[in-house]
């Protein structure tokens, strides 16, 4: 006997924040019990779950992919020492007023075996789980308000080249979605005291793996926090339009999957890196503005 769960949640996120994190495999793994997906989310490819031993969890088909509200695969569960076919799991993405809904529908599982009621159960805590980690406060916030108008703000971050001038970079092209940058550390030519304190890194490769573009509202990636690790963490800007000016928030995430030793150091650097990034990306767009 088969049985389908709907479990629905209500997120104070975006919807395409939302979508980022069923699709993102290292968001994914923070809350879908230590695994990420692996696929190409072509209909009809093969989708696996990977934990972190490179052992394959979950195996399945891709059934539905319409970005940002709409995916769906099979799932046949691989931890029982078989092949254990649980149906298919069906995700959908609903903006609302206050953030979005996230409704998942597990159709197939063979709720009434221990197999199938585990799992069933193992779906409720996953979408539980992704309500909790998009609604917990990043490991840094950052916010000023820039005297520029949103459109000026926007182009000093989303255009490459001019980002990597008020930041310290040189990029090798542009930032597309789904795309990965690089570049190197070249000393910012905003601020000669900011400068100072990057020439020691002079030359240091950047790689900035591009989650989202959203024109005049949101840019992500994600970037590796420490030379010490592999771990990356994920950055977002967002850009909303104030009275004198443009708000600029800043957050970076994911600081918890460095090893312990490595962790406190990096998010305290980074904390007053982007406390500092802030006032370079002010200064350069105040400079734009005087020279026109």
């Amino acid at each position: 006997m088969t049985d389908d769960r709907v479990y629905e949640v209500t997120i104070a996120a975006s919807a395409a924040e939302a979508w980022a994190a069923l699709t993102d495999p290292h968001t994914v793994r923070r809350y879908y019990y230590g695994t990420a997906p692996r696929t190409t989310w072509q209909l009809g490819s093969p989708i696996e779950f990977v934990d972190d031993d490179g052992d394959v969890q979950i195996v399945g088909e891709v059934l539905e992919f319409e970005p940002p509200m709409r995916l769906a695969h099979t799932f046949i569960a691989t931890w029982y020492g078989g092949r254990d076919d649980q149906g298919s799991l069906h995700w959908e993405v609903t903006p609302i007023a206050d953030g979005c809904r996230v409704t998942l529908i597990h159709r197939g599982a063979r709720a009434q075996s221990r197999e199938g009621s585990e799992t069933a159960d193992g779906s409720r805590h996953i979408i539980e789980a992704l309500k909790a980690l998009l609604e917990r406060e990043p490991d840094i916030r950052r916010s000023a308000v820039i005297a520029a108008p949103l459109e000026s703000v926007w182009d000093a971050i989303a255009d490459s080249r001019a980002f990597g001038a008020w930041f310290g970079a040189e990029l090798d092209g542009p930032f597309r979605v789904g795309e990965t940058t690089t570049g190197r550390i070249v000393p910012t030519a905003v601020d000669p005291e900011i400068a100072a304190a990057q020439e020691p890194h002079r030359g240091a490769p950047l790689t900035f793996d591009v989650l989202a573009v959203e024109p005049r509202r949101r840019f992500a990636f994600r970037w590796n926090p420490s030379a010490e690790s592999a771990v990356s963490t994920a950055v977002e800007f967002t850009l909303d339009e104030v009275a004198d000016g443009t708000r600029v928030t800043i957050t970076e995430d994911g600081f918890d999957e460095l090893p312990e030793e490595l962790r406190d150091a990096a998010r305290e650097g980074n904390d007053g890196g982007w406390e500092a990034q802030t006032r370079l990306l002010a200064s350069y767009l105040a400079a734009r503005a005087s020279s026109r």
